[in-house]
């Protein structure tokens, strides 16, 4: 860990705020963390150590929502995971001892070879090769070698032993199991408010765990959301700031849950018409006459 400046505007930022406050100082963790060059190794459960020794985090989900943010960029290069934070030293002064990174920079991927031309219907044109026409081993179709040239010895199970695939480049099962569609079908259902699309990310995220951990049914939590939206449309909040943030909405607390009941209609001339004529008893008679004669009066 290492000494860093941080600016007063830095707790204002309102996506970081959206975020979470977990995310708020995972960020601001993750500068001690990086080099000179505001690169750090990508491994979660190290940050964790780091920076939540203490506290229970997801820091692989809130590394996720930050990177989204554009305030990160996660790859890897020749096998190792690297988690660089964006515009470092626009923010930073590292002290001229610090010794230079060691991890390597982020390079764009290059642009894909040019794919074989059709010309009136012809053969495919393919274009010159750099070595003189002759196609190179790595050119042949796997499906042209047979196995049986192949030695069992020179198929490796992994090119990389697992113990050193980083956990951001394992792929998360947790987002598979909920489609997508139907956080598509919670949005559209749940009423528009005064809170940023960055609270949606966390929304997400607090969806998945009540569906994968908590086992609630997804027709419930897009059935919520269709019931809460239409009670904030007839009591005139859609848009305001009473309508609840989506992340708290669907968080541990269980607004979801409701109930949502809508307000009662208020009585129209016609009702009370009906009302005061629809066979009354004689008490009600008395009652209503006087009422009635205004009724007729103001008519």
């Amino acid at each position: 860990m290492r000494a860093r400046n941080i600016k007063p505007k830095f707790f204002k930022n309102p996506d970081l705020a959206d975020a979470g406050p977990i995310a708020q100082l995972l960020f601001a963790g993750l500068w001690c963390m990086a080099d000179k060059e505001g690169r750090l190794k990508d491994q979660p459960r190290v940050i964790k150590a780091e920076v939540f020794p203490y506290y229970d985090a997801d820091v692989n989900g809130e590394l996720t929502v930050i990177e989204r943010l554009g305030l990160i960029r996660r790859y890897v290069t020749s096998g190792i995971a690297v988690l660089e934070v964006m515009n470092f030293k626009k923010h930073q002064s590292p002290h001229h001892t610090e010794k230079p990174s060691d991890l390597p920079a982020y390079v764009a991927e290059k642009p894909k070879k040019p794919t074989p031309r059709v010309i009136h219907g012809e053969a495919p044109v393919n274009p010159p090769l750099d070595d003189g026409g002759n196609p190179s081993d790595s050119l042949i179709p796997d499906s042209l070698i047979p196995d049986s040239l192949i030695p069992d010895s020179l198929i490796p199970d992994s090119q990389i032993p697992d113990s050193q695939i980083p956990d951001s480049v394992v792929p998360s099962e947790r987002t598979e199991d909920v489609p997508r569609e139907a956080f598509g079908r919670i949005r559209a259902s749940y009423p528009p408010g005064l809170y940023r699309e960055a609270d949606w990310l966390l929304a997400e995220r607090e969806i998945r765990t009540r569906v994968l951990d908590d086992r609630v049914p997804l027709a419930e939590l897009v059935g919520a959301a269709h019931a809460y939206g239409q009670q904030q449309q007839a009591i005139g909040r859609v848009g305001s700031q009473y309508v609840l943030k989506p992340s708290g909405f669907f968080g541990s607390t269980g607004e979801w849950r409701g109930p949502f009941p809508l307000p009662a209609q208020a009585e129209t001339a016609m009702d009370r018409l009906m009302r005061m004529t629809s066979a009354p008893t004689d008490d009600r008679t008395i009652d209503h006459v006087p009422e009635f004669s205004r009724f007729i009066a103001n008519s």
